[in-house]
């Protein structure tokens, strides 16, 4: 992938944001609908089982060093239609929620804009993807600790509903849902070489992405129990994005006017990183260095 050597925090930095990817845009929604007061049980569920695989998956990366390699043309060709599909739908995912909730600029020209901005984190390869990854990780962090402390003060213990309402089949389609939403920085750790991290992280690199992926399950977990103690799970599964809905109802109950701006830009950093690690795969698949 690349000659130089990155740390092992930067990368589990990115782990930490492909974990959140799937949530952030839609995942919420299209899981409140279908799962609605038994979204946290199910979620639960899927993080257990997530975590579970996580681990073996380390495990056996730990001995082999990677996982799958893209060395024939045939997984070059797969890998790239399936990053360029993905890269496509995330793109006018965001490029929409974009036009719908800022500005009337047309999709077109936000997605190119979503591509030159993936170019610009990307432009040093993975060197400085995980630089802006680590550095965004705590404005992320302080971003996160005002929504949680916004939240905690407005929540609404009436909203508590009775769990195990929905019916067997439609509980474990959630279940699986949210497993599968779960799965791209396992997939991103297939592809990984072990040998990407500095040679004095390299054996601590298996903790330190399982603790990145863990705490990146506990966020999503902890914004779903915001939004169904702030919002209430009936009213929330109307929501087109239920996250970008809580971040409003909290900075409505903050002192300061910018706040709202600030947990915007909270939600728009899942996304940009999310997108360009899309595009940094697509570019180390068209590179002539690539192993």
């Amino acid at each position: 992938m690349t000659d130089q050597k990155l740390g092992v925090h930067q990368m589990g930095t990115i782990l930490f944001f492909l974990t959140r990817a799937c949530f952030s845009l839609f995942g919420y929604q299209f899981l409140l609908k279908e799962a609605g007061s038994d979204l946290i049980v199910t979620f639960l569920v899927a993080f257990f089982l997530s975590s579970i695989l996580m681990f073996f998956i380390l495990k056996w990366r730990k001995k082999k060093g990677v996982i799958f390699s893209f060395r024939t043309k045939t997984a070059k060709i797969l890998g790239t239609l399936i990053l360029l599909l993905f890269f496509i739908f995330y793109g006018r995912q965001t490029a929409y929620f974009i036009q719908k909730e800022f500005s009337q600029i047309p999709i077109f020209f936000i997605f190119c804009l979503l591509i030159f901005l993936s170019y610009l984190i990307t432009k040093n390869h993975f060197i400085s993807l995980t630089s802006t990854a680590f550095f965004l990780f705590y404005f992320f962090l302080i971003f996160y600790l005002l929504l949680l402390l916004g939240g905690l003060s407005i929540i609404n213990l009436d909203y508590l509903n009775p769990i195990f309402i929905t019916a067997k089949p439609i509980l474990l389609k959630s279940i699986l849902i949210s497993f599968l939403f779960l799965m791209p920085p396992i997939l991103f750790l297939f592809v990984l070489p072990r040998d990407i991290i500095h040679k004095k992280q390299e054996k601590k690199q298996e903790k330190v992405f399982f603790s990145y992926f863990i705490v990146g399950c506990l966020s999503i977990l902890l914004e779903i129990f915001l939004m169904y103690f702030t919002l209430g799970s009936k009213l929330t599964s109307f929501y087109e994005y239920p996250l970008f809905a809580l971040v409003s109802r909290i900075s409505s109950f903050l002192i300061f006017d910018r706040m709202f701006f600030l947990f915007s830009f909270y939600l728009l950093i899942d996304n940009t990183l999310f997108l360009s690690v899309l595009f940094e795969g697509l570019r180390q698949l068209f590179s002539k260095k690539n192993s």
